[in-house]
């Protein structure tokens, strides 16, 4: 199970949309700041409830099951440190989402974040 600090805690909450349960922002969050870091059982699997952090590595994100999928999701994986980054400015109230596909691909604010140009 993915562990959340109680920090992380703040920056989220299970809310439904009138078309489904989603995750949405209880504050705003500024491109870059991590929603939370994810810690938990590493599966050679995946299943609705998995992020993929490499090949044949997915990590269980029960946590995360109202998160919803998007083409431009508001929030991506960061490999190096393991966290839920905002990718965008998040506005409280905003709906968080991830990216459903390709999870292996770096994202630009991933290499921004480490020091690349």
């Amino acid at each position: 199970m993915v562990m959340l600090t109680t920090k992380d805690e703040k920056n989220f909450k299970k809310h439904w949309n009138g078309r489904e349960w989603c995750v949405i922002a209880t504050r705003s969050l500024a491109r870059g700041a991590t929603l939370f870091q994810l810690e938990g059982e590493i599966r050679s699997r995946p299943d609705r409830y998995t992020l993929q952090i490499g090949d044949d590595m997915h990590i269980d994100c029960k946590s995360l099951r109202y998160s919803n999928h998007h083409c431009e999701p508001s929030s991506v994986y960061i490999h190096s440190d393991r966290s839920l980054r905002a990718c965008r400015d998040i506005e409280k109230g905003d709906e968080i989402q991830r990216h459903q596909i390709d999870q292996l691909a770096r994202h630009p604010i991933e290499a921004a974040l480490n020091g690349a140009p």
